[in-house]
């Protein structure tokens, strides 16, 4: 691991207030490495064209006799042709302003029209293809989708409304009408009857 590589981990720790053990520094590179897919993919996109670059570039570095996890450097201009399928724009779907915009159930109807992976939100493949496939891990999501396709899971439970509200009918009122007017039972006090 690298020195600055350290110097994160170690200040990782302090901030979290964890404890240092080969479990947290697990925890911790699977975070970067979410950080690095995040940030690349801002950078070069999902298209094709990135793919051959990705592999090159994490194949690994060498810096001072060491091999390091991170690409190399971002200085490199990207020169995709990209156009989203959802407003035709020079951009991925997923950094698409008008979807971004819409609500989520929306999202997925437009990517379902779109014929969109549901994994990345690239359009020239589908699912178990994805090369990009990861779990959503918003609030612990264990779901395989792009985080914009996210749902909580209070969109799916039923609705707390009934879905039958009950009208007062003429019988109904009826009925109350004369609990109202029946007069109370009379005995004496303190005898039960």
């Amino acid at each position: 691991m690298t020195e600055s590589m350290l110097s994160r981990y170690h200040r990782w720790i302090f901030e979290s207030g964890k404890t240092e053990s080969v479990e947290c520094l697990r925890e911790w590179i699977l975070q970067e490495a979410e950080f690095q897919t995040i940030a690349s993919e801002t950078i070069h996109g999902l298209s094709a064209n990135t793919s051959s670059n990705s592999q090159r570039n994490y194949k690994g570095n060498r810096r001072d006799g060491f091999r390091t996890f991170f690409g190399e450097s971002q200085n490199e201009s990207y020169t995709g042709n990209r156009v989203c399928k959802c407003c035709n724009g020079n951009h991925g779907v997923w950094k698409c302003d008008e979807f971004r915009k819409l609500t989520v159930n929306k999202r997925w109807d437009t990517a379902k029209r779109l014929q969109l992976c549901y994994r990345c939100l690239g359009h020239d493949h589908v699912g178990r293809q994805c090369p990009r496939s990861r779990a959503c891990n918003l609030g612990g999501c264990k779901e395989v989708h792009n985080r914009l396709l996210h749902r909580d899971k209070q969109s799916f439970s039923e609705p707390k409304v009934p879905l039958r509200t009950e009208s007062k009918t003429k019988q109904n009122y009826a009925a109350e009408k004369k609990k109202i007017q029946t007069p109370p039972l009379r005995g004496r006090v303190g005898i039960a009857q």
